[in-house]
């Protein structure tokens, strides 16, 4: 939506007329019903000049010829000239308009943009401005009949049915209970004619106008599109159970579940209710968008309030609230608020608590048998984490820009990005003018390729002169080719400009003619004369246009972009005399704003080069006033321009990352969040730091001393106190805790943290290779799972355990049945018995967790389950009881005691196999007779199609007979 307004002078023989302030349809409106009434145009002739796309003016007759859905579109009529023109106007289509009129009849119209534009677009989300161009809800919001119409019939119907009494009714509830079956194959056993049948239909006509996933909905739901209010998150068995009882306690709301009730609501009244029907995605919307804590009683008017600014217009009242939820649902703005995909009802609602005033431990541990949810856990406690400490406050250019720079060094974190971060640039930027000075060679003109051949030997170019002086326009994309692929190793081969170096090039061409500079002075081009306007300019631009989505950074440009940063922090300097060392004070303080890559480098005198380039590129300037034996840099206007320019595209593009709740995702873009799994030959090297190999530009074998995962964010947690940083440790008891861990495992413990006001110590210890002193913050969080089933390993460290909080994850049969339901089975008795036998017969440490189950959320049929317990469970018992079949039977119920002889099996008996191996029947000597074991290949072997082969009956039949004991 063009939210642009308009001052409009119309001057015609009756005098003039003064408009200001017009939207884009009421400009449109005027300059028509103007050109019409001075007859200075046609309606043939203004409809030929096409600037709109549909057509511009009909009479009430060609009106009526339309179609319904087309007639919804022309709003406005021309009373005078029995015409009607639309609304389906864009801003090319009104800046064409404009400039045509302003041509051709310069003495009627006078348009110029209204003054109050100035703050027109503030706090807009250009997301949700670019869905309101969108046909689909601009069809919605000129629909001028109720959108769910026969929705809101069938709920009228369906509270006034009296076909059947509330003794009945519940008879009939009861009745499909105890059925088994679901909500189709029981309304189909009925007899069409029975009141009972009359009901459900009646129901589940309702249900299809509420629930994108209702049963029969192609069938009941009589609107074309079979439109509905949303995704509610309910089975249809629960619908049917909850609305049956609604009618039974006399249409009584509190007896729903929320989904179920915000639907009702909303037929019942439209304009005070919402067709986001999930409780959970109405929570997200309130924290991630309008960044507040969820209250269900004022959501409706919160959502209302928030989209006012953006003035949509709608033929019915009764369908604003219903266009609001589509933009909000739509692909581009759904990414701002609903991360989780799939969280279609009331499943994973978050925790509502205001996070601030949560005390959560320092140190945590989620154990438990596999399949428990532990590392799914761990994530959600991570995002409360990163959020605990969130400002209310706007964010400001500055930590906008902040955000960017931590995006990207957590994106872009290996060391080929971060070798510039030492002697591998020039002092200045004047060395790129060089380079073009080649460039601009006659002879090169007809390939735009520099031959290394010509070059390699001339001073400056020889050796990693080439790459060095290159740089400067490989990771700007002004030679052909791919930057990470083609050109961050070594480079020794030709340059071929690319389209936008061969664009600098001839601007740089005609810069010196006009000039009149020989071309040859740009070989010998002195810093002081500064570099053209048309050179920083198109520096500019490249880094005004790396995107987060085309994801198109280099090295060089990452470079720039910390620099920025750290001069927009005050921090930015060089040092007073680079024969001087670097001091440590000022290698922590680079060490903050850039990722080197060998932390045992002294020699940080670049970092006054990186602002030396800044300043040839007019993006930052010198303070000329030593501190601290160190001379500061500030930023310039257009420095600040620039980063303006960055974060508007980072905000339209990316605009998760500057929201106040921050989710897993976007914590770990941010590098608030590592994950790592541990190993049996995970090291303190890979942990903390250690040296490693590395293969120089010229494939030379050198050693560098490099920071671990842990190293790396305990540094930025420790130059960021204002936000929380979370390392998540997998399987954290398969490593060597004591080896890993070093001398960290007593910094570790919350009283012994960084910034932490005690009189205990040490804080910090001596690490052994870089000889640097190291502590733990205070705002770093260690979370970590681990497997109790896995015996293989050793016990967890004592050491490390004094150290952790233990929150122990059992599985939870209370998922499985919410979220499993096969006809025939009882799923949760199923998942019950087995874990009970399981932990008598070991323990507990051992049981199955219920994601095993949720596999088959998707497909949940009594095949999909067999293919479970074949693949997963079974094997996984089987390493349980070490192959003892006898105890595997147990756990599945197949023994004389519990099961008949006729019921079905998941093993067969092995034929005795000692004839065929030994030529005898009795026992060989010194060996028992062995009973050996098979899965039961005619119910659970597989097909050629990869399907089961036992039928659905056969299967309901043996998973039934692990819970249900034979009758005696």
């Amino acid at each position: 939506m063009d939210r642009t307004k308009y001052d409009l002078i119309i001057t015609n023989n009756a005098g003039t007329n003064n408009f200001q302030n017009l939207d884009k349809v009421e400009t449109a409106f005027k300059i028509i019903e103007c050109i019409l009434d001075l007859k200075l145009e046609s309606k043939e002739e203004i409809n030929a000049h096409k600037f709109i796309r549909y057509t511009l003016l009909l009479s009430k007759d060609e009106l009526t010829e339309k179609t319904t859905n087309v007639q919804g579109r022309y709003k406005r009529n021309l009373e005078n000239h029995d015409l009607y023109f639309s609304r389906m106007w864009n801003k090319e289509e009104l800046e064409n308009l404009i400039t045509y009129v302003e041509e051709k009849y310069a003495n009627v119209f006078s348009i110029t943009e209204s003054i109050q534009n100035s703050d027109a677009n503030i706090n807009l989300l250009p997301e949700i401005l670019e869905v309101l161009e969108v046909d689909q809800i601009i069809e919605l919001c000129d629909l001028e009949e109720f959108r769910y119409q026969k929705g809101s019939d069938k709920l009228i119907e369906f509270e006034n049915y009296d076909g059947l009494t509330k003794e009945e009714i519940n008879l009939l509830l009861n009745k499909f209970n105890e059925s088994g079956l679901t909500f189709t194959n029981f309304v189909e056993s009925l007899s069409k004619e029975s009141k009972d049948y009359q009901l459900l239909t009646l129901l589940g006509e309702l249900v299809s106008y509420c629930d994108l996933h209702a049963a029969n909905k192609k069938i009941y739901n009589q609107y074309d599109d079979n439109r509905t209010l949303g995704k509610a998150g309910v089975r249809m068995n629960d619908w049917l159970d909850k609305l049956l009882t609604y009618k039974i306690e006399d249409n009584d709301l509190s007896k729903l579940t929320p989904s179920i009730k915000n639907a009702l609501l909303y037929l019942k009244d439209p304009e005070n209710g919402l067709t986001m029907l999930s409780e959970n995605h109405r929570e997200k919307f309130a924290l991630n968008l309008l960044y507040k804590t969820y209250e269900p009683e004022n959501i409706i008017d919160d959502l209302i309030s928030f989209f006012e600014p953006y003035e949509i217009e709608v033929s019915n009242e009764k369908n604003r609230t219903s266009v609001y939820c589509s933009i909000l649902y739509s692909k581009k703005v759904k990414k701002l608020w609903l991360y989780d995909e799939n969280s279609d009802g009331e499943e994973n609602k978050p925790n509502t608590k205001n996070t601030k005033s949560m005390n959560i431990p320092l140190n945590q541990i989620f154990y438990g048998p596999p399949g428990t949810g532990k590392t799914y856990n761990i994530s959600s406690e991570a995002e409360k984490i990163i959020n605990n400490n969130k400002s209310s406050e706007k964010l400001t250019l500055e930590q906008k820009f902040e955000r960017i720079v931590r995006n990207i060094r957590s994106e872009y974190d290996e060391a080929i990005y971060n070798k510039l971060n030492a002697n591998s640039i020039y002092r200045n930027f004047s060395k790129a003018m060089v380079v073009w000075g080649y460039f601009l060679d006659p002879k090169y003109d007809s390939t735009n390729t520099i031959v290394h051949e010509d070059l390699k030997d001339i001073e400056g170019f020889k050796r990693s002169g080439w790459s060095q002086r290159m740089r400067y326009l490989t990771e700007f994309g002004f030679i052909e080719g791919d930057w990470y692929n083609d050109f961050s190793g070594q480079l020794g081969f030709d340059m071929q400009l690319s389209e936008s170096g061969i664009e600098l090039k001839n601007s740089l061409r005609t810069y010196l003619k006009e000039a009149e500079i020989p071309e040859a002075d740009l070989l010998t081009w002195p810093r002081e004369k500064g570099l053209p306007e048309i050179v920083k300019n198109s520096y500019v631009k490249v880094l005004a246009e790396v995107s987060p989505v085309a994801r198109n950074i280099t090295a060089f440009e990452k470079t720039i972009f910390c620099a920025l940063n750290m001069c927009l922090q005050g921090d930015l300097f060089k040092q007073n005399k680079e024969s001087r060392p670097t001091t440590e004070e000022e290698i922590d303080l680079v060490e903050q704003y850039f990722d080197v890559n060998s932390t045992g480098n002294s020699d940080y005198k670049w970092i006054g080069w990186i602002a030396e380039n800044l300043v040839d590129l007019n993006l930052v300037e010198e303070i000329h006033e030593e501190r601290n034996n160190r001379y500061y840099f500030s930023i310039t206007d257009s420095g600040r321009k620039l980063v303006q320019d960055i974060v508007n595209k980072w905000q339209s593009e990316y605009s998760i990352l500057f929201g106040k709740y921050i989710n897993y995702e976007t914590g770990v873009g941010l590098g608030q969040i590592e994950f790592i799994t541990f190993h049996q030959s995970y090291s303190y090297e890979e942990f903390i730091e250690g040296i490693r190999p590395n293969l120089n530009g010229e494939n030379e074998l050198t050693y560098s001393l490099e920071k671990g995962i842990f190293k790396r964010i305990s540094d930025r947690a420790k130059f960021d106190q204002e936000n929380n940083y979370v390392i998540i440790i997998d399987e954290i008891n398969r490593g060597n805790i004591s080896k890993i861990f070093g001398e960290l495992i007593t910094l570790i413990e919350p009283s012994k943290r960084l910034f932490t006001e005690n009189d205990e110590h040490p804080k910090k210890v001596t690490l052994p290779y870089s000889k640097k002193r190291f502590g733990v913050p205070k705002n770093l969080y260690i979370l970590g799972t681990m497997n109790t089933a896995d015996k293989s390993i050793a016990l967890l460290d004592s050491a490390l355990r004094r150290r952790f909080t233990f929150t122990e994850m059992l599985p939870k049969s209370s998922v499985v049945k919410d979220k499993i339901s096969i006809k025939g089975i009882e799923v949760e008795n199923l998942f019950e018995t087995i874990n009970s036998r399981i932990e008598f017969l070991i323990d507990k440490d051992h049981t199955i967790g219920h994601s095993y189950f949720l596999k088959i959320k998707d497909n949940q049929t009594v095949e999909a389950l067999a293919l479970i317990f074949k693949n997963e469970i079974i094997p996984l018992l089987t390493e349980y009881f070490y192959g003892d079949f006898e105890k595997i039977q147990l756990v599945l119920g197949e023994n004389k005691d519990w099961r008949s002889k006729d019921d079905s099996k998941f093993f067969n008996k092995k034929p005795s196999q000692q004839k065929a191996l030994f030529g005898k029947e009795e026992a060989v000597e010194g060996y028992d007779e062995k009973i050996m074991f098979e899965i039961n290949d005619d119910l659970l072997g597989i097909k050629e199609d990869g399907t089961i082969k036992g039928s659905s009956d056969q299967l309901v039949q043996l998973f039934k007979s692990v819970y249900t004991q034979k009758s005696n």
